[in-house]
């Protein structure tokens, strides 16, 4: 009687060891079942973001996710291409459809004709590109003033050299007419 108990106390001991192991080994189990579930989850996800007819398999899902990728990338190279493209256009538009004011004086003594002088330094100013956005004149048979208020794209300087020659040749015209 003695013996049976002596062995019946080890063996409840034995299954009280040997039931840790099997909670461990079935924990075990569940976790990897977790594991395999998520990454078939991610799988089935990135599957469904790929083109239509992509096999199913995990070969084929990363094969054609890294096809996809590369053309991806290679279209948001392109697009970036472009885009500095266009801040360039904009940019030399910017610079383009920048408007420089300026007062450029004029003065004749003894003018020709001070209307047909007015009429070709205008004349000169359209073929600039540039606008006249005031004018304030005075005529008389001795002297011929004029001050304008422009608008143009290119140098004000520039401008002001061709409307001073419009005149002059202008007055020559005139005189040599008379």
């Amino acid at each position: 009687m003695i013996e049976f108990l002596k062995r019946s106390r080890v063996a409840p001991v034995l299954i009280e060891m040997v039931e840790p192991d099997e909670d461990r080994i079935h924990k075990h189990r569940i976790d990897e079942r977790m594991r395999r579930e998520k990454h078939k989850q991610g799988y089935l996800a990135l599957h469904e973001l790929l083109p239509l007819g992509t096999k199913s398999d995990k070969k084929s899902i990363l094969e054609m996710a890294a096809k996809e990728i590369e053309e991806l990338q290679k279209y948001k190279q392109e697009l970036k291409r472009q885009n500095r493209g266009m801040e360039m256009v904009l940019d030399a538009r910017k610079l383009a459809t920048a408007v420089e004011k300026a007062e450029i004086k004029l003065k004749v003594d003894y003018p020709a004709s001070g209307v047909d002088s007015m009429l070709e330094v205008l004349r000169c100013l359209k073929n600039t590109g540039s606008t006249a956005t005031a004018i304030q004149s005075s005529f008389s048979e001795h002297e011929f003033d004029a001050v304008l208020e422009i608008e143009t794209k290119i140098r004000a300087q520039d401008v002001e050299k061709a409307v001073q020659r419009t005149l002059f040749e202008a007055e020559r015209k005139f005189r040599y007419q008379l």
